[in-house]
């Protein structure tokens, strides 16, 4: 598939495959990127795992040190090849993908939660840390987003459940993540750093009872 997309886009693209979690296959393809095109100026690190849904009493912890794996140690090695490659160029923006699971808790998911959490504090200090050369780092966290990785939103009443309590009404596409995302790597947000950008329909707006009803007695 990526190769595909490679071929219709032209040079101007170069695909390569990489697994987050082997640092050396992460320091080839940012040398890959580096290689081809003189530097790196953006950086959109995306890869992430939800693992298998438990409760804590019942953690298969082998799986959750997985989803840190990728999730976490996985965006900081990404971050530690491209910062280099960035400091070279002068400066750049790093984008990393979090949720809003980061701040909202939920039952059967705290190996995914807590490590989209810890991708918020990772970018933060990696913010503070890269701001001397010049490097931007903000993190885009999606809300509810249709995606292979969600497809059991489309289970018999779970859509209209998941929906009830999105202010706006329906899920996340991927299409409106693409806004948020090429604001935080473009200059338009070159004064911006360390912030994190929920896409979300309003999901994480904490929500107080509905007043109405009570004005309405």
């Amino acid at each position: 598939a990526l190769a595909s997309l490679a071929t219709a886009i032209g040079d101007a693209c170069l695909a390569c495959t990489c697994d987050v979690t082997d640092e050396a296959q992460v320091e080839a393809a940012v040398a890959a990127g580096v290689d081809r095109y003189g530097g790196i100026d953006v950086a959109f690190n995306s890869a992430g795992w939800g693992g298998t849904p438990s409760t804590i009493a019942g953690a298969n912890l082998a799986i959750a040190s997985d989803v840190f794996r990728v999730n976490v140690i996985g965006i900081m090695a990404s971050m530690k090849y491209e910062s280099r490659a960035m400091k070279q160029r002068g400066g750049g923006s790093i984008v990393n993908v979090s949720s809003v699971s980061a701040t909202q808790p939920a039952r059967g998911l705290s190996a995914y939660c807590s490590s989209k959490a810890a991708v918020d504090m990772l970018s933060r200090t990696a913010a503070l840390e890269l701001a001397e050369d010049g490097i931007r780092v903000n993190v885009l966290a999606p809300g509810t987003t249709e995606t292979p990785m969600t497809a059991w939103i489309k289970m018999p009443g779970v859509e209209q459940m998941v929906t009830s309590q999105i202010p706006l009404g329906r899920l996340g596409h991927v299409d409106d993540m693409v806004g948020a995302a090429v604001f935080l790597a473009s200059d338009a947000s070159r004064y911006v750093t360390g912030q994190i950008l929920a896409v979300d329909g309003g999901l994480s707006m904490p929500a107080f009872p509905d007043m109405r009803s009570l004005f309405q007695r």
